[in-house]
């Protein structure tokens, strides 16, 4: 058997799931915009945008995880809700690192209206929360919505910028990291065996 030849296939395999895991679709993609300064008190602003083909619908949600040093203040448009919890809200499809001893902020739609992301997206707004800590590293962000198409629950995990003073250690690498490491092994031994036949 000849694995040179299956080298090359199986990386393009690996390659093509790379590109599919980086392009699926997020239901809100929560960009994080910058912050602002008054005394003691740090203000992180959020825009949030939905995903064509979706659409928020009365109590959908989406949760930030893990905010260091947070404080009440907060804002956010007409018809969401602010809640704070130390775990969730969650979908129980998906899985972010939740640690249980630091806050996590949820905003829930209240409106009777449905928000459609419609063919292009919609930009749903700024929500802001107040933290005494002015660092941001990335951690998880939740969303719970809906399909247009069919009503389906549609739910995701994506990363954007939190309150922290450190960046999260976790044991366990995400399916990206794990196709890049295995993809950059199997480059490696690729390397490897055809100076030794050289």
């Amino acid at each position: 058997m000849n694995c040179l030849g299956i080298l090359p296939r199986l990386m393009a395999v690996m390659g093509l799931g790379i590109l599919a895991a980086s392009a699926a679709k997020a239901d809100i993609t929560l960009n994080y915009t910058g912050n602002t300064t008054a005394g003691a008190i740090v203000t992180h602003k959020y825009e949030a945008f939905l995903a064509p083909g979706t659409e928020v619908r009365t109590n959908d949600f989406f949760t930030v995880y893990d905010i260091a040093g947070l404080l009440a203040g907060h804002a956010q448009p007409s018809n969401w809700t602010y809640s704070t919890q130390l775990t969730g809200f969650t979908d129980p499809s998906v899985n972010p690192a939740d640690d249980a001893s630091t806050s996590n902020v949820t905003w829930r739609y209240t409106g009777g209206t449905t928000l459609l992301g419609g063919v292009t997206g919609l930009d749903m707004g700024q929500f802001t929360l107040d933290s005494n800590v002015t660092t941001t590293f990335l951690d998880n962000y939740t969303s719970s919505v809906h399909q247009t198409s069919n009503g389906a629950p549609q739910n995701n995990i994506g990363f954007t910028q939190v309150p922290r003073t450190a960046p999260r250690v976790d044991g366990t690498p995400e399916p990206g990291t794990w196709a890049l490491l295995i993809g950059s092994s199997l480059t490696g031994i690729a390397i490897i065996r055809r100076r030794r036949r050289a």
